[in-house]
């Protein structure tokens, strides 16, 4: 199955594998060649006339996906999509919370316009824990600063990381910007069983839970 993860933004970063294991071995792609990453650039049109609303940005970002799709032959083909979601209360700002329901729900419109599967939701924690084994900058990043500069710098710390990681010798990776690289980290967790460990995870989450409620109602039978 082909594998797809997008970082969103209005600089959109994507990064897709395609899967040549139903082809004969002398026609598959080498692991390199069947790689391709890049940025769409959202906030303006084919004829440079600027978007300036969530719904524009929207509809730019699916127009941009089908033709990455038809472009490679692939509109009709199985994929597994990722798509990085931080949480609501991790948004800085009521319009970047909009925004990122915007990409999600966009997103989730076109898998089902297709019947498709709904994309997987990635924290971006969770990747970066595989891809970089740090989802929090060193204290001392932003040391003295206030919190906006702060908040920036730590930010800007784990981009570096991550751009520092895809170029690292032996991957041959170049991207030109975090937006691609932190497509690449993604597509590194979502082909390394990712998306399994996170499931996992989600499993014995809901698990605990079921389990604190279950000893919350004994302990009021047994009060009562």
């Amino acid at each position: 199955m082909h594998k797809l993860t997008l970082d969103p933004s209005t600089q959109f970063g994507w990064a897709l594998m395609l899967d040549d294991s139903h082809l004969p071995a002398d026609q598959q792609r080498t692991p390199g060649e069947r790689l391709s990453y890049g940025t769409w650039d959202l906030t303006k049109d084919a004829d440079g006339t600027r978007y300036k609303d969530r719904a524009s940005y929207g509809r730019h970002f699916i127009r941009c996906l089908n033709d990455l799709l038809r472009k490679h032959d692939i509109a009709d083909d199985e994929i597994e999509i990722a798509l990085e979601g931080e949480s609501y209360g991790s948004q800085r700002s009521e319009a970047g919370r909009l925004m990122a329901a915007m990409w999600r729900i966009a997103l989730e419109l076109w898998c089902s316009g297709k019947g498709r599967p709904y994309p997987i939701i990635c924290p971006p924690d969770t990747w970066r824990s595989s891809f970089i084994k740090a989802t929090k900058a060193p204290k001392e990043v932003g040391a003295g600063l206030k919190d906006d500069d702060r908040f920036a710098a730590r930010r800007k710390w784990l981009k570096d990381r991550v751009l520092a990681e895809c170029r690292a010798p032996g991957r041959n990776l170049k991207p030109k910007n975090d937006n691609e690289a932190d497509a690449l980290g993604m597509m590194y967790w979502l082909v390394h069983n990712g998306p399994e460990a996170l499931e996992e995870k989600r499993v014995e989450k809901k698990a605990k839970a079921a389990a604190r409620r279950a000893q919350k109602k004994l302990d009021l039978q047994v009060a009562a």
